[in-house]
Order: C-alpha cells, then sequence, then structure tokens
C-alpha cells in the first residue's frame, strides 16, 4: 500500500517526522475478486486483448479502493500498462471518474495508438 504526503516542512536543516497511520475498513471485494471483476468489465466494454493486473489497495481521503492496472497484450509482441482503474472496495463498483484514463474512449485510443506503433515497427 502506497501513501502520499505533501505539505511536510521543506527546511534546510534535518527535521523529524513522526507519521502514523491507523485505519480500520471493511474489504467486501478480495483482490482476486476485483481482479477477476475488472476481467469480466473489460472483455464485455472494450475487448479480450485487455487484462487485469494485480490490484494494489489504495488510501485515500474519504476511503479505501482497489488500483488495478489494465495491461494490452499481443502475444509474442507486446505487453503494456495502458491504464489503471479505480475500484471500490465494498461494491466491487468500477469508478471511471477516478481512474486514469477516465473514459473508456480514452483507454481505447490508447489502445489503438499502441497497435498501429507496434504493427509499423513489427513490419520493418
Amino acid at each position: 500500500m502506497e501513501t502520499q504526503f505533501s505539505q511536510i516542512p521543506n527546511t534546510q536543516k534535518s527535521s523529524k517526522v513522526k507519521i502514523k497511520i491507523e485505519l480500520s475498513s471493511d474489504i467486501n471485494v478480495s483482490s482476486f475478486i476485483a481482479r477477476q471483476k475488472t476481467n469480466v468489465f473489460l472483455l464485455t466494454r472494450i475487448g479480450n486483448l485487455l487484462s487485469a493486473g494485480e490490484p494494489k489497495l489504495a488510501v485515500n481521503d474519504r476511503n479505501l479502493r482497489w488500483l488495478i492496472p489494465v495491461i494490452y497484450t499481443i502475444p509474442k509482441q507486446i505487453s503494456q500498462q495502458v491504464a489503471e482503474l479505480v475500484m471500490d472496495v465494498n461494491t466491487g463498483e468500477i469508478i471511471l471518474h477516478e481512474s486514469n484514463p477516465s473514459t473508456l474512449k480514452e483507454i481505447e485510443d490508447y489502445v489503438q495508438h499502441i497497435y498501429q506503433n507496434t504493427s509499423k515497427n513489427s513490419s520493418l
């Protein structure tokens, strides 16, 4: 799990920072189920050359989310992350507006761009 902090004092002298985080939450959707749900989502919404990578648990200011990498694969040619989908750990809902990119069209366009570049390079 990765957490980032901002507004830590920037001084020329060394300083001591103590950070203690405690969080308690139910997770109704395991990482295994999150990956399965994402694979079904990708297959039904975009296509069969995209798959879910290993989900990472993330903490934001309000709740826990699964961050799920989306991998575009052309066998024997390319395997590359093209997106990161965000999923609610309690409902299993994919939250596109929090994802990167935030629309299916943007993911499709990026995949198309990679495909065209891969096709050009492999024909040489």
